[in-house]
């Protein structure tokens, strides 16, 4: 990878959409290192293995963050991207209690879902996928019932993955299906959404 700046940034229009629509796991196994193909600006992808057949959607509202931090090592060299989602589901119950500690047991890949439409000049793409290469951990959950009656009731579930490069958006997202615009000829496919029940 080369270390030289080829261009600069413009300001950008200001039509952004801060928030998360929704989250998607595939199980870690699923997508092996070689089951991304990228675009050519080599950061866009635009296929998934075939071999991940399914994702499993977690839908969330309010306050679910996704947050990158750079950091480059004085001492080696080095630059990571740690990738944090904090993940705040509504309600609780035996079901999801058991979802969350089958994710909390393995590195799922996390696709992110953002209320971004991507109708701004410049605008971040619409969902990007968080732990690339090594897979996403729970890090911590907390479940919580407020001490009065309209506290919150919730899961606060944080993931967290460190990688080499920033969470690679998905070509061609929307609201509708974040997988739609990827290639669909095999070794290429698109996963079958599981939708929360």
């Amino acid at each position: 990878m080369s270390s030289l700046i080829t261009a600069g940034r413009k300001l950008p229009d200001t039509n952004f959409q801060g928030g998360i629509f929704s989250v998607f796991f595939a199980n870690g196994d699923d997508i092996g290192l070689d089951g991304l193909k990228f675009m050519d600006d080599g950061e866009t992808i635009s296929g998934i293995t075939s071999g991940c057949t399914n994702v499993y959607e977690f839908k969330t509202k309010g306050i679910s963050t996704f947050t990158q931090t750079q950091t480059t090592s004085q001492d080696n060299g080095v630059t990571t991207f740690e990738q944090v989602l904090v993940l705040n589901l509504i309600g609780m119950d035996a079901a999801t209690n058991a979802k969350l500690r089958v994710l909390g047991y393995q590195r799922p890949k996390v696709f992110v879902q953002t209320n971004n439409d991507g109708i701004a000049e410049g605008a971040e793409p619409m969902t990007v996928l968080m732990g690339k290469t090594h897979g996403a951990k729970i890090t911590t959950g907390t479940h919580t019932i407020g001490a009065n009656q309209g506290d919150s009731y919730n899961y606060q579930i944080t993931f967290t993955a460190t990688e080499t490069q920033h969470a690679n958006p998905l070509n061609g997202s929307t609201f509708a299906n974040p997988f739609i615009g990827l290639e669909n000829t095999a070794p290429w496919g698109i996963p079958e959404i599981t939708r929360g029940v």
